[in-house]
């Protein structure tokens, strides 16, 4: 990378620190990953290890106990120093809930793509869209980003229809990319421009 874009990526290590804590509907409330995280991260997948196995098996499979969940926390906050993901977490008072984040990053072409997940007891209840959607507002506000990339199987629809209320604009299916079940699966993949945005309520 040239001087022009090391400091474009200085830049953005600068608005990644930005973040304050977002007040959601219903009392919900994001917040940067903290170093301290760990336990709820690792209560929240232990809860939900049978929910996020077959869209997010990677997570299930690091997350597997408290020195897990300490360990992927301090890689992320490493990562995030360097700009090269940022990670969001859901909660609802003292309880863990969900996380949304930011990886990918082009600080040159300003892009990013984004992925989360929710705890099981929460689908269906818009958490995942108010929260995803205050992220997004916020990328494209204080980061500055013109372009955000969303990638879901096609078989969860759920990820599907979140990106399409939030204003995602289907760019394509990757065909047979993911074995999910023992079956391969396309992915869908999705982008939305800092110049299309909906504007979601939180």
């Amino acid at each position: 990378m040239d001087d022009a874009g090391d400091l474009r990526v200085a830049e953005l290590v600068g608005r990644l620190a930005l973040f304050e804590p977002i007040t959601l509907t219903g009392g919900f409330t994001l917040r940067a990953l903290a170093a301290d995280d760990g336990p709820a991260l690792a209560s929240l997948v232990a809860a939900n290890r049978q929910h996020l196995a077959r869209f997010l098996p990677a997570v299930v499979e690091e997350i597997v106990d408290l020195d897990a969940a300490r360990a992927h926390c301090e890689r992320l906050l490493g990562l995030q120093a360097k700009a090269e993901m940022f990670e969001v977490h859901v909660w609802h008072g003292d309880l863990l809930c969900g996380s949304i984040r930011l990886r990918d990053f082009d600080a040159v072409n300003n892009s990013a793509n984004i992925g989360y997940f929710i705890a099981g007891d929460l689908q269906g209840r818009g958490v995942a869209t108010w929260s995803v959607g205050a992220v997004l507002e916020w990328a494209f506000e204080v980061l500055q980003l013109h372009r955000i990339g969303l990638r879901c199987a096609a078989v969860n629809t759920a990820s599907a229809a979140l990106a399409q209320r939030l204003g995602f604009t289907l760019e394509g299916r990757l065909r047979d990319c993911e074995l999910i079940d023992g079956v391969y699966s396309d992915d869908l993949a999705f982008s939305r421009l800092r110049t299309d945005r909906i504007g979601t309520a939180v």
